[in-house]
């Protein structure tokens, strides 16, 4: 039966030959990237009044100066994508108001599903469905959701967005592919996650989707998690013989009165709310049966799965005090939104610069989408864009719902529309946003308490989570604000080493350097001192994109892996680089990947390569290989305390002994002891013992006047913790074990507050201070291949041959106390 989708989509033939080629950004090797585009905000949308129709509206929130950064696109490409989205402005706009006719509720799409000729039923979902359209083969696959819950602009702004971009491949010849999912019941079940787990989103490169509302913005979400709890009692009548009943009544309003008291102790941005369900009840009647539904919202998931823990208590006491039983039901999870900075930018540039719409600072959004689970799995982007709205009407209200069906709604709909258009098209056509979309988009690895965020861009470790007791959640790892400033940091450099993995050689070496009969040429890349190659050279591994791979694909982790099997308790990731014979002067071709694990206060990084070159004989003589991961830690509870350095969290390691360096800093071989007095004294942190920090030695006691960057010589290579840090409050503890032989300890006397840093680490406007973190880098001794004396300390030349595998394993215990 002809559909009143059939023919919008009856417009597209199959491709053309001779199209232009175009690499899929998941199979392109990344070039690097250009600066991001700052994301200011601009006025207030010029289609916005104060009235319209009769009705009185808001205001929209105050702006920022409006961006002057040029349109991304050019302007055959924008024609295109422009004209194709107003040549559809009728049909579209009947298609709108069928939707908002016939609003059927979660599950119920029934009209809307069969108003399209796609995939029907798609991924196992009875009101769900996929349109593809495909120009040519193995270019980009970018994603658009619509959702079909009843608001019309959410719909057709996918529609319109999808075949727009349909348009302008097949007018360019481009090669891509476009897949547009109707997705149900976003407002009840999660229709999205059902998709996820049915693999809809694995075949995009990204994905990207609108939602009216009464402002603009590219903003988060918070994350959600929704409980049904059944309470079932004895019921009695209220007057005759009210001591028999077990009142399941009482049960919910104890409940309800615990949440409302806990509230009081949540911090500031979370939210619980709910409501008690009367079902067939009489007031002559004591209930037996009562149900409450509840909602916990956090700005992370892995905050939620905490506070979770705090609302069941609330339920189980209520249950306990009236005697009744009771059944809890965690049935639906909404992650965070995790907005792309890059698409973003596109987007809001666009939107700034054609159609004068403002972003106001600090728009995230009060409620939650099942596209944060998306967000996830993919590079997304799920704007908010304002349509006029009376005053008090914002989303989910009766006004709203009117407001989404007037023409101006469906005109400002449309420019949305446009704008994810233009930013899925830059997306597919320009090698360098699809590498920093890509390259920053975090992999979250998750195991409540600890969250662990990735970035595949030199395989950084962007955060480290973790809730401390029920109020407190820290970010371990110091950062920048954003995940691409990684790239855009260190000295005009490019190299921020600010928790990226790097090698292939860590730390510094001569330029000119020799093992048997192979000369090393390095490249000159400490910009401090003439003659040294630093954490690898120009390049190194820290500016690469790395592949994601799985247990599978993986080479040198496999699924029964001795060490390290596939967990079970946790979550992980396996992450692969191939550095070329020669890369940064280093002789043959290597394959390596990067292990994380997280599990429940634990997370292990486990480094290992292999040779994958051609020559027998070269491979014999093997390369150097000495990686580790350059990350900085502060432990503190940032906004508490007047301290932002480092200076007073104690340390153990288990050292006597470091390694002696020369004017340039690098190892001559020997190795100097800690107890010889000073000034090697202030490099002695062997007080007390490893389980007990209270007797720790405070950083700050005895503190070099440049501070600490040197490499400490463990006393023994065993499973046992090798250094512990502690938090100035003592609530956090870090105990790392490894198979190195030693830490490069850092307390980042270059830090200077001008750089970006994390706004959850206060004061978010400045750069962190002098002495503001404490790098803690496990690797062989310096330059080992070069001195025996180091050799015999490390057990390794640290020369990696065929046949062989490299192998770099640090496990660390996070130790939380109340």
């Amino acid at each position: 039966m002809p559909s009143c989708l059939s023919p919008l989509f009856s417009r597209f033939k199959a491709p053309s030959p001779g199209l232009t080629p175009t690499s899929s950004p998941r199979s392109a090797t990344s070039t690097t990237p250009s600066a991001p585009h700052d994301e200011k905000s601009g006025h207030s949308h010029s289609h916005f009044a104060d009235s319209c129709c009769g009705q009185t509206f808001t205001s929209p929130p105050a702006y920022a100066a409006k961006s002057s950064a040029p349109l991304p696109l050019s302007a055959a490409e924008l024609e295109t994508l422009e004209s194709s989205i107003d040549s559809l402005d009728a049909e579209l706009r009947r298609l709108s108001l069928s939707i908002h006719s016939h609003p059927e509720a979660a599950w119920k799409e029934y009209r809307t599903h069969d108003g399209w000729k796609v995939t029907r039923h798609a991924y196992g979902l009875e009101t769900g469905w996929e349109a593809t359209f495909e120009h040519g083969s193995g270019g980009p696959v970018i994603g658009f959701n619509s959702e079909m819950d009843a608001l019309p602009g959410i719909a057709i702004s996918g529609v319109a967005a999808s075949l727009s971009v349909a348009s302008a491949l097949k007018e360019h010849n481009i090669a891509g592919k476009v897949i547009l999912l109707g997705v149900p019941a976003e407002e009840a079940d999660g229709g999205k996650i059902n998709m996820i787990n049915a693999g809809a989103y694995k075949p995009m490169d990204a994905c990207l989707m609108l939602h009216p509302a009464p402002y603009n913005t590219v903003g988060s979400s918070l994350a959600i998690a929704e409980c049904i709890v059944e309470y079932v009692g004895h019921t009695a009548h209220a007057a005759a013989a009210p001591w028999e009943a077990i009142n399941a009544q009482d049960a919910a309003v104890l409940a309800y009165n615990n949440i409302s008291a806990l509230r009081q102790q949540v911090h500031p941005t979370h939210r619980i709310h709910g409501i008690i369900i009367n079902e067939n009840w009489v007031q002559n009647v004591i209930p037996g049966s009562s149900k409450i539904v509840f909602g916990v919202r956090c700005p992370t998931i892995a905050e939620v799965a905490v506070l979770k823990g705090r609302v069941a208590k609330c339920f189980e006491a209520a249950a306990l005090a009236t005697g009744c039983t009771y059944k809890a039901d965690w049935v639906m999870a909404y992650a965070d939104l995790r907005q792309n900075g890059a698409l973003a930018s596109v987007y809001t540039g666009y939107m700034e610069n054609r159609h004068d719409a403002g972003f106001p600072a600090g728009g995230d959004l009060g409620g939650s989408t099942d596209f944060g689970n998306v967000s996830y799995e993919v590079p997304a982007l799920h704007p908010m864009f304002q349509i006029p709205c009376k005053v008090g009407s914002g989303n989910h209200t009766v006004g709203f719902t009117a407001s989404a069906a007037l023409p101006e709604s469906h005109k400002l709909t449309l420019e949305a529309a446009k704008g994810l258009s233009v930013t899925a098209w830059k997306f597919m056509t320009d090698a360098e946003l699809a590498a920093k979309t890509l390259m920053f988009a975090p992999h979250v690895l998750s195991a409540p308490p600890v969250s662990l965020s990735l970035l595949p861009y030199g395989l950084t470790y962007h955060s480290l989570q973790v809730q401390v007791g029920e109020k407190d959640q820290r970010d371990l790892l110091v950062g920048y604000a954003a995940p691409e400033d990684h790239h855009f940091a260190g000295a005009g450099r490019g190299r921020g080493f600010i928790n990226q993995t790097v090698g292939r050689y860590a730390n510094r070496l001569p330029t000119n350097s020799k093992f048997g009969d192979v000369d090393l040429v390095l490249p000159g890349s400490d910009v401090n001192a003439s003659g040294v190659c630093l954490h690898g050279g120009e390049k190194g591994i820290d500016t690469q994109e790395w592949t994601l791979v799985d247990r599978a694909s993986s080479t040198l982790f496999p699924f029964n892996d001795a060490t390290f099997p596939t967990t079970t308790d946790g979550s992980e990731a396996i992450y692969r680089l191939v550095s070329e014979a020669g890369a940064d002067g280093f002789p043959l071709k290597l394959e390596i990947e990067g292990l994380t694990v997280v599990e429940a206060s634990k997370v292990a990084v486990v480094l290992r390569a292999r040779i994958i070159d051609g020559d027998a004989e070269a491979a014999k003589k093997g390369t150097p290989v000495n990686l580790t991961v350059h990350w900085g830690f502060n432990l503190a509870e940032f906004g508490k305390g007047e301290r932002e350095d480092v200076l007073d969290h104690k340390l153990w390691i288990e050292s006597n002994r470091v390694s002696q360096l020369d004017s340039k800093m690098l190892a001559t071989g020997q190795t100097k002891s800690t107890k010889e007095g000073e000034p090697l004294d202030a490099l002695d942190f062997t007080q007390g013992t490893a389980s007990d920090p209270a007797s720790h030695r405070t950083i700050g006691k005895k503190f070099l006047p440049s501070g600490i960057d040197h490499n400490i010589v463990f006393n023994s290579i065993s499973d046992e913790p090798k250094v512990v840090l502690t938090s100035p409050d003592s609530k956090v503890s870090l105990a790392f074990r490894t198979n190195q032989g030693t830490v490069q300890c850092y307390t980042a006397g270059g830090f200077d507050g001008k750089h970006s840093r994390k706004p959850e680490h206060k004061n978010g406007e400045k750069g962190y201070p002098q002495f503001g973190a404490i790098f803690l880098e496990f690797h062989q001794p310096l330059a080992t291949f070069l001195h025996p004396e180091l050799q015999a300390i490390a057990g390794t030349d640290t020369i990696l041959r065929g046949g062989e595998v490299y192998e770099n394993r640090v496990e660390v215990d996070i130790i939380l106390r109340e």
